[in-house]
């Protein structure tokens, strides 16, 4: 691999910047979200627009390496993509049969917890998705996880994020 490969092919970034779940297709609902994820091939990169696969970027990653998945992208096409965020900014990966190994740390998921104090919500796991609304303390399931900062929970207003530290079992 040549110098300027090696460059654009450089580790990945840990943001937190994440999409909301709401501008998922409905088929990448049931796609869990792994805190992070180890490629084990090299892969495209696609450009995404509000979790929406626009196109090929020009860049890839080369394997092995381990990434932060911040989201799910949809597409058209069946197939399922992570959004992970890169040197030039959110990306989306097809993962539809591709050496990929999910890396989960979802400890708090399905489990009931205490809200402490008022918790804002939120549309994704990102404290600027903030959606207007809170919660007063009470006890909550969690219904899924991105793995570190926040927990998802259902609403009268439907699936919202609660940051995790506003929580305990």
């Amino acid at each position: 691999m040549n110098k300027l490969a090696r460059t654009l092919v450089a580790p990945l970034a840990i943001s937190a910047a994440l999409f909301s779940s709401t501008a998922l297709a409905a088929d990448s609902q049931d796609l869990r979200i792994p805190e992070s994820i180890t490629i084990n091939e090299n892969m495209t990169l696609f450009d995404v627009s509000n979790s929406t696969v626009i196109g090929p970027s020009g860049y890839a990653l080369a394997a092995p390496q381990k990434v932060t998945v911040i989201g799910v992208g949809s597409a058209s096409s069946s197939d399922k993509y992570y959004v992970v965020d890169t040197w030039t900014g959110p990306k989306a990966i097809n993962i539809s049969n591709r050496d990929v190994t999910p890396i989960f740390n979802d400890f708090l998921l399905n489990k009931t917890v205490q809200i402490n104090g008022v918790a804002a919500l939120y549309n994704g796991p990102s404290y600027d998705t903030y959606s207007g609304a809170s919660l007063s303390p009470q006890r909550v399931k969690v219904v899924g996880t991105n793995g570190s900062n926040y927990v998802q929970i259902n609403t009268w207003m439907g699936p919202k994020w609660i940051d995790k530290r506003n929580v305990s079992e």
